[in-house]
C-alpha cells in the first residue's frame, strides 16, 4: 500500500534577513539609529517551512529550492538544521551570492521597509524542485515577481510557475501560494494564470488589491465588505478551495463550500512588540496547518491570528512560536479587536 501523504513541501524563495530595528525611518539625507540587529533566514519557502515545525514538531517538512554557497546561504542551512529540516532538496550554487534584504523595522511605526538584493532569486527555475521527491501533502510556492526564470511567461502558455504547479497537483498534491507585496502590473500577468491551480492562497491586502483590482483600503481604511469581495473574486479567478486575505486588523477566507468568514486580530498589547517582520507568513504557516489537519476555517484563522501575534514579539519570524497550542493559550487572554462591522 502506498505511504499517505502527510506534511509540507516549500518551494521559492529562501532568503537571508538583515533585521535591523531603528528608531524610525528617516527622510532622505537624514539620520536614524539601529537599537538591534538580528540575522535570520527568511522568505516564505523557509518562513513557513520553520513556523509548521515550531506549530508542531512531528510534522513531515520538506524544503526544496536554491542558495549561495556563501557566508548567507550557511545562515538559511544552519536555521534548517536547528529545525531539523532536511536540507537535501537545497541546491547550492556559486554562481551568484546567495539573496538576501535588508529590512529596516521602525519601533516608531511597527512598519517595515524592505532591500533586496536579488543574487540567486535570479537563477532559480524549475529545475530545482521535484515534487515527486516528495510525499507530502501541501506544495507550497512563493513568491512570484522576484524569481524572473520562473516569472518568465511560456510561449505555450502560463509560466514556470504555473509548470511546477501543474506537476504537483498531477502527483496528488494539494496546492498554496504566498506572494510579496509588489506592484499589481508585475503581479497580475504573472499570479493570474496560477489561480486555477491552486487550492488555496494566502496572502495580505495589498496582494489581494494587486491581484483583483479590488480597492480593500479606500482612503486607506481597512473595507472588511471590500476583503470579503476580494476573497470571492480570487476564487472566481480560479482558486479551488480556500481564499485568504490577512491584514493587520485580522483576515477573511472564503471556503470550499463558499461561506465567508472574518476574524479579528489579537489585541496584543504594544509593550510585546518588536516587529511585524514574518507575521504575514506566521499567518500563513497556523491557516495551513489548518488546512492540513483538516480543520474548518474559522478554527484555522483563530489559530492563524494567534501565530501572528507572537510572531511580532521577535526581530526574525519565529523566535517566539511556539507549538500551536501554546500559541492559543498564550494569546487567549488578551482577546481579539473590534469585530469587523
Amino acid at each position: 500500500m502506498a505511504e499517505r501523504r502527510s506534511g509540507v513541501l516549500t518551494f521559492g524563495s529562501f532568503i537571508t534577513d538583515h533585521n535591523l530595528a531603528i528608531e524610525s525611518y528617516p527622510p532622505e539625507d537624514q539620520t536614524t539609529f539601529i537599537a538591534r540587529r538580528h540575522l535570520a533566514a527568511g522568505g516564505p519557502g523557509y518562513n513557513i517551512a520553520a513556523n509548521l515545525r515550531r506549530l508542531d514538531p512531528a510534522m513531515r517538512v520538506e524544503c526544496h529550492g536554491l542558495l549561495g554557497d556563501d557566508e548567507n546561504g550557511k545562515v538559511v542551512l544552519d536555521a534548517l538544521a536547528r529545525h531539523g529540516i532536511s536540507a537535501n532538496g537545497m541546491t547550492l550554487t556559486r554562481e551568484a551570492p546567495q539573496v538576501y534584504v535588508e529590512v529596516m523595522a521602525s519601533q516608531a511605526t511597527g512598519r517595515r521597509t524592505f532591500f533586496f538584493f536579488r543574487g540567486t532569486a535570479d537563477l532559480l527555475d524549475e529545475s530545482h524542485v521535484d515534487p515527486s521527491a516528495s510525499r507530502a501533502r501541501i506544495f507550497h510556492v512563493g513568491a512570484p515577481g522576484l524569481h524572473p526564470r520562473l516569472d518568465r511567461p511560456h510561449p505555450d502558455g502560463g509560466n514556470g510557475w504555473t509548470r511546477v504547479l501543474a506537476r504537483a497537483r498531477a502527483l496528488g498534491f494539494r496546492t498554496n501560494m504566498e506572494m510579496a507585496s509588489l506592484e499589481g502590473d508585475t503581479l497580475r500577468p504573472i499570479v493570474r494564470p496560477c489561480l486555477p491551480l491552486l487550492d488555496s492562497i494566502v496572502i495580505n491586502d495589498l496582494e489581494g488589491e494587486a491581484v483583483t483590482e479590488i480597492d480593500i483600503r479606500p482612503e486607506g481604511a481597512l473595507d472588511w465588505e471590500a476583503a470579503g469581495r476580494a476573497c470571492r473574486r480570487l476564487r472566481e479567478m480560479g482558486v479551488r478551495q480556500v481564499a485568504a486575505i490577512h491584514f493587520p486588523e485580522g483576515a477573511v477566507a472564503v471556503d470550499t463550500e463558499g461561506a465567508l468568514h472574518a476574524q479579528a486580530a489579537v489585541q496584543w498589547p504594544d509593550s510585546r512588540i518588536v516587529s511585524a517582520v514574518g507575521a504575514g507568513d506566521a499567518f500563513a504557516a497556523g491557516l495551513v496547518y489548518g488546512l492540513h489537519e483538516g480543520w474548518p476555517v474559522p478554527r484555522g484563522l483563530a489559530l492563524a491570528v494567534s501565530v501572528a501575534a507572537l510572531c511580532l514579539e521577535s526581530l526574525d519570524t519565529n523566535g517566539t512560536i511556539g507549538t500551536w497550542q501554546a500559541c492559543e493559550a498564550e494569546t487567549a487572554p488578551y482577546g481579539y479587536r473590534d469585530a469587523p462591522p
